[in-house]
């Protein structure tokens, strides 16, 4: 199957996200208050596209790894099982294409997700900053995980289960209410650097030992 691309830079003057703090409180009052029950037919802890997507972009906010990147636009790259578009993605490139995070750009590019080996490839040309990994992925979580942490990259996922397999973060939900888990390990063995206002708001999850 051939890899499906699919790239939105953000344009030139757009507007730029706030600062840390005005993130941290909109975060804050997103976990706190969204409590709308998922659509029929949707995974138990699946987040609407949009609000997965946002909170997904205010995460990146408190990334330090941001700042020492080299100019121009950041990629971010999300995983897919299949070659197509995807309510996640559209959303995604709704957001970036209206604003910037941390003063950079971000570029998202989507390719369906085959073997390890396909999936390194596509790390050392694009260079992300941030893997996405969807919940259809999470059999794979484990070998994502791996090369996210060779390649110090920060890995969301979007299930419980995606974190306890070695992911650094999932954006999910617990209940009727939105929730970012975190797994420490793999943050400190990626040596990814992340503002300790995110870690606050984070659900500490461990990953079972090898």
């Amino acid at each position: 199957m051939p890899v499906h691309v699919h790239e939105q830079p953000l344009g030139p003057g757009r507007r730029e996200t706030r600062g840390v703090r005005t993130v941290l409180l909109g975060a804050a009052v997103l976990l706190a208050s969204f409590a709308v029950p998922p659509p029929l037919g949707w995974a138990a802890e699946a987040l609407p596209p949009k609000l997965q997507a946002t909170l997904t972009l205010r995460i990146l906010a408190y990334h330090h790894g941001l700042a020492g990147r080299e100019p121009g636009p950041v990629n971010v790259l999300l995983l897919q099982e299949a070659a197509g578009g995807g309510e996640l993605l559209v959303a995604l490139q709704g957001q970036t294409a209206s604003g910037t995070v941390s003063g950079r750009q971000l570029r998202v590019v989507a390719r369906t997700y085959t073997t390890p080996a396909l999936l390194g490839a596509a790390l050392a040309e694009l260079r992300p900053v941030a893997v996405l990994v969807p919940a259809g992925l999470d059999g794979a979580a484990r070998e994502i995980a791996e090369l996210s942490r060779a390649g110090t990259l920060l890995s969301i996922g979007s299930s419980e289960a995606s974190v306890r397999s070695g992911l650094a973060l999932a954006v999910t939900r617990r209940g009727a209410r939105p929730v970012i888990l975190a797994n420490l390990r793999t943050l400190r063995a990626a040596g990814v650097a992340l503002d300790a206002a995110l870690l606050d708001l984070c659900v500490l999850v461990p990953e079972p030992a090898p």
